[in-house]
């Protein structure tokens, strides 16, 4: 909202409620406080944002699983598979690397990429077999395979 169709509106609010209305809201202070952060926020509004991704949330991945395997589909478009590293510890992987504008010799004006480094922690829903983890980078999707443990039961006499 505009703070002079603000201002409009606690003027015509005023006048119907009375002078003292808006004193159990705002008091001076408050009250410039309040009109001096949505003149803030809508000058924030006005500039172009360099980036929309907060750097926690890329890659966007995608988990799932089959009756052998964990699959973790990570999204990594616009980036050459050299800048990327891959690790695993426990039962969570890491992705870490490096998303570059596609035209770096220009300025950027605006964008909506995640430009720069990255690195996300993916837990995984169960412990997987350190030896059955494959990793394949195809068209800007780094497909992540990984064995399910399996634990046998045992069957336990009961005496």
């Amino acid at each position: 909202m505009d703070p002079k169709q603000l201002k409009q509106w606690m003027e015509l609010a005023q006048s119907f409620q009375g002078q003292d209305f808006w004193k159990g809201v705002f008091n001076e202070e408050n009250g410039q406080q309040f009109i001096e952060g949505m003149q803030q926020e809508q000058a924030n509004y006005s500039q172009p944002p360099n980036r929309s991704h907060r750097k926690s949330d890329f890659p966007k991945y995608e988990l799932c699983k089959s009756k052998d395997y964990i699959y973790v589909i990570i999204e990594l478009p616009g980036i050459q598979k050299g800048d990327v590293e891959l690790a695993f510890a426990g039962e969570q992987i890491m992705v870490k690397g490096k998303s570059k504008s596609m035209k770096q010799e220009f300025t950027l004006i605006q964008s909506d990429r995640y430009i720069g480094e990255f690195e996300r922690i993916i837990h995984l829903p169960e412990p997987v077999n350190e030896g059955e983890i494959h990793a394949e980078f195809k068209n800007g999707l780094l497909e992540v395979k990984l064995g399910r443990k399996r634990k046998d039961h045992k069957n336990i006499p009961i005496k």
